[in-house]
This record gives C-alpha cells, structure tokens and sequence, in this order.
C-alpha cells in the first residue's frame, strides 16, 4: 500500500542552498530572503550552528 504524504512539500535542496548563499553574499536578514529562495527559516536552520 502506499504511504498517505504528510506534512509541509518538500523545499528542493537548490533553493536551500542558493538562499544560504545569498544571504551570506549580501548580508541581507534572513527574513528578508526573496521567496524564490523558499522559506527563510529553512535556508538558516543548517548554517545556525555554526553562527553561534
């Protein structure tokens, strides 16, 4: 049987990795990604770590 989907649609990995690119490139606030870039939140998880 197939697994019903849950949860939020995947953001693809391009799309995480350009934003945190551009926010590194341009010093722009996370909140203000564009929202090509998907949601900001998913852009800064990975890279919060290692701001600290």
């Amino acid at each position: 049987m197939p697994r019903p989907v849950t949860g939020r649609p995947r953001v693809e990995d391009r799309q995480v990795v350009n934003g945190m690119v551009g926010e590194i490139r341009t010093g722009v606030s996370w909140r203000d990604l564009p929202e090509r870039h998907g949601p900001w939140k998913t852009a800064y998880t990975p890279l919060r770590p290692l701001r600290a």
